[in-house]
């Protein structure tokens, strides 16, 4: 499975970009595709959504947004296409304040979203989103889990790295390098 993507924009289309990775070009399906530029360098987070015969990319800008996308699709009666939808249609913030209050009628602006699958909505997901997210914590969290997936390319066990996890943690916010530095310190004692 894929957890994300780095390369360079080659073209953006109304409901995708395409992002060369070492020469293979990925169709990505992404919530508001205008807001990337042609040759933008960067990292997308991705998902990867397997139905029948079709496999299709799906793309976030955090973490965090890839989050709340998997929690949609978890919800009867919303695909990726719903979801996607609706990840463009607002900010993040103010998705997960109107599923924690219940606001049926912010949900049903969206595309594709009608009273019941709103009310599903909120049904299977208020109180399960954590409504005050900070930025700093965000980066923080992408930070740490870029070293993470690093440990893991380098041969690291997975319980080895969940173990230095809860140690990194605790720490100030860091770059990603610096997590990775103070991560092999830590297992190599």
């Amino acid at each position: 499975m894929l957890e994300f993507l780095k390369g360079k924009i080659v073209d953006v289309n109304p409901i995708y970009v395409t992002l060369d990775n070492n020469g293979i070009g990925y169709k990505i399906n992404v919530a508001n595709p205008y807001s990337f530029s042609v040759s933008d360098e960067l990292c997308i987070y991705v998902h990867m959504h397997v139905k029948d015969n079709d496999i299709q990319l799906y793309g976030f800008n955090s973490l965090d947004e890839k989050k709340l996308f998997l929690d949609l699709l978890t919800v009867s009666g919303v695909g990726p296409k719903n979801a996607l939808a609706i990840i463009a249609g607002c900010s993040l913030e103010e998705l997960k304040n109107a599923i924690d209050v219940g606001n049926i009628n912010y949900l049903v602006k969206f595309p594709g979203i009608g009273k019941k699958t709103a009310q599903q909505i909120v049904l299977d997901l208020k109180g399960h989103l954590n409504v005050n997210d900070h930025e700093e914590e965000n980066a923080t969290n992408r930070n740490l889990h870029d070293a993470l997936l690093a440990l893991k390319s380098l041969g690291y066990k997975s319980n080895e790295v969940k173990k230095v996890e809860k140690e990194l943690i605790g720490e100030k916010t860091l770059a990603t390098n610096e997590y990775l530095k103070l991560a092999l310190k830590k297992l190599n004692k």
